[in-house]
């Protein structure tokens, strides 16, 4: 197996790479936070999050998908999401999301109730499910009129504040707020800037991390070792650009297909001496744009030979919607 020096590895970033093969690269973090030799760094990582919001911290972890660090690992089959289970049996789900989707809140409750329900088997009593986390951490913002970087939420009665549904919870970790940290930082935004800022080798407050947390400074140590293979490196660059080329597709389908909107919109809204034409254009560009980026990525991915469940899994569109986009390629 063709592999760099760690040392090799740092030596010889640009700035492109440092983006690429951060922890907030999917792949990367899955194979960090994945391996079952290193539990205890998911387990930190999901303690931090629940400390935030006064929850019980977990005494231990276990993934339920592990990957080992050895292991080889292709980004057309991976699994991105870590799903792992407590001591006490909580479900606990945790994806890093850089990847910028329409409606992300409505798709992640699918998954985290889809997790929840398959606690049970046949015959088994609703008593036996216990509670499941869902846990994001997110290269967008979702929250910004917020300044917390942890959005949290759960099944509560509007006429009682204290009567809660407590077997569902949604964690949304914005990740573009921890701009720094210090002492009077939580271990949760400590972790999320090494995860902004885990492939800068000069940072001093990186340093610092690492000197002070056993757990970051492992994290590095695995994330190194992974990125010391040349074939994961390539997954790993690969993976970083998509995700680019996606996000920037989503973002101008957005503005062309808003423009676009917005100036049917008015001369409709003109011609009928209605407001709402202007607004209902607007609306339709959008939805155009956004449809047709999809469109354009999932024949990408289908080119570059990713499976249809896989694409669908990536992009949060169902299987069903993945194919009938194929369907009608030209």
């Amino acid at each position: 197996m063709n592999t760099k020096s760690q040392n090799d590895v740092v030596n010889n970033t640009t700035n492109s790479e440092a983006d690429a093969y951060n922890l907030t690269n999917d792949l990367l973090f899955r194979k960090t936070f994945g391996d079952p030799k290193n539990s205890n760094l998911l387990l930190s990582l999901v303690n931090s999050v629940f400390e935030q919001r006064n929850i019980s911290l977990l005494k231990t972890i276990t993934d339920l998908n592990p990957i080992s660090i050895g292991d080889s690992i292709d980004a057309k089959t991976i699994i991105l999401d870590i799903k792992a289970k407590s001591d006490e049996g909580k479900v606990i789900n945790v994806e890093m999301q850089v990847l910028k989707t329409l409606d992300y809140k409505k798709r992640s409750l699918y998954y985290a109730f889809d997790a929840m329900g398959n606690q049970l088997k046949m015959g088994d009593s609703y008593n036996v499910m216990k509670e499941t986390h869902h846990i994001s951490f997110l290269g967008h913002i979702i929250a910004p009129k917020s300044p917390k970087i942890h959005q949290y939420y759960k099944i509560t009665n509007q006429d009682d504040p204290e009567d809660t549904f407590e077997l569902i919870h949604f964690h949304y970790i914005e990740m573009k707020k921890v701009i720094s940290v210090d002492k009077n930082s939580s271990l949760l935004q400590k972790w999320v800037y090494l995860l902004n800022n885990s492939y800068t080798e000069d940072d001093m407050i990186v340093k610092e991390l690492r000197e002070i947390y056993p757990d970051m400074d492992i994290a590095l140590q695995q994330a190194k070792h992974a990125l010391s293979s040349d074939k994961f490196r390539e997954y790993a660059m690969a993976w970083h650009r998509f995700i680019l080329d996606y996000n920037t597709g989503l973002e101008d389908s957005y503005t062309q297909g808003e423009a676009k909107g917005k100036a049917e919109g008015k001369a409709e809204g003109k011609a009928e001496g209605k407001a709402e034409g202007k607004a209902e254009g607007k609306a339709e560009g959008k939805a155009e744009g956004v449809a047709q980026n999809q469109r354009e990525v999932v024949q990408s991915m289908h080119a570059e030979g990713f499976a249809n469940d896989t694409i669908a899994r990536i992009t949060k569109l169902s299987i069903a919607e993945v194919q009938k986009i194929l369907a009608n390629q030209a």
